[in-house]
């Protein structure tokens, strides 16, 4: 969730200095046509705002996102430790969704069965395939309470300084919680419609028979195409190296979450400050944009073909 009340971008990358953007990350891993791909899958406004910055290889920082309560008094002071510096360090919640090179990538083989005699027809059987498990992502939101902001204060009357604080009510972590779990949602959705559809059909086919063929390569081509008929065409193995496009692929359906915070949709702000003893209290309240509740089958699918 994303506080307004500083001037800031919102769904800012950060990153360690010295470590590889997203974008050489894939091309290290799948090659310059997984680059392509991706690219050319991405509105032109979404590339804007993801080569406007230099982001942490292992993950994209999503500025709205939960699943463990961050509790007062230093909860959003912890929470807004995980993102890049801004005018406010201004996440009231976070999720860290990991990056497609952090996943195991599946891959489709074959066993030759050798014929019994000199002629005799060929035949494979489909292999189990490799363990490639959903990631886990690191998501937080601010439990409910006065939580301190940071060593920020505010001058009062005669000369008084009050100590900044931020105001979670429960309907707002609540509101918070649920944009987080969206992200996750979503980041679910992306894997289910990549590496988890294609480990699935895999382990579907293991163990089947596929022949007869004139040679162990055509008998395996007779697998590889009953396998490529299963999968949408976004997966096709007919692709120039498929598994670097799965790669991309998997990449460009987990960066689409990142549209619910370019849409301001998790944008939180303050409401009008109060004072209470030596603090100065923003209460943080949604604004006119904030839409929790969009499910993620509207907001994660394949790119549509040009």
């Amino acid at each position: 969730m994303i506080d307004r009340s500083r001037e800031f971008e919102a769904g800012r990358v950060a990153r360690s200095s010295g470590s590889d953007g997203p974008l050489a990350h894939l091309q290290h891993t799948a090659g310059n046509a997984a680059v392509c791909q991706l690219l050319s899958s991405l509105r032109s406004t979404d590339l804007a705002e993801i080569r406007s910055v230099e982001p942490r290889a292992d993950r994209l920082d999503l500025y709205a996102g939960a699943a463990t309560a961050q509790v007062p008094p230093g909860g959003m002071d912890a929470i807004q430790s995980n993102e890049a510096s801004s005018a406010l360090g201004a996440a009231a919640g976070w999720t860290g969704i990991k990056m497609a090179g952090a996943f195991v990538t599946p891959n489709f083989t074959t066993s030759w069965i050798r014929p019994a005699k000199p002629g005799e027809d060929h035949f494979v059987t489909v292999d189990p395939p490799v363990a490639s498990p959903d990631a886990v992502h690191d998501s937080f939101f601010p439990a409910p309470g006065d939580h301190k902001w940071g060593t920020h204060t505010a001058p009062g009357a005669k000369g008084k300084t009050y100590a900044a604080w931020h105001r979670v009510s429960t309907d707002i972590s609540g509101l918070i919680q649920r944009g987080e779990q969206e992200h996750l949602d979503d980041a679910r959705r992306a894997y289910d419609l990549s590496y988890g559809l294609i480990t699935s059909t895999i382990t579907g086919m293991a163990a089947q028979k596929f022949g007869p063929a004139k040679t162990p390569a055509a008998a395996e081509q007779l697998a590889t195409d009953a396998f490529d008929a299963k999968l949408p065409a976004a997966l096709s193995v007919k692709q120039p190296g498929y598994r670097g496009a799965w790669l991309a692929m998997l990449e460009t359906l987990l960066r689409q979450s990142k549209l619910r915070d370019l849409r301001q949709w998790h944008d939180i702000e303050h409401a009008k400050p109060l004072t209470e003893t030596d603090r100065y209290i923003y209460p943080l309240q949604s604004t006119p944009t904030t839409k929790i509740g969009v499910p993620s089958d509207q907001v994660v699918n394949y790119p549509t073909t040009p």
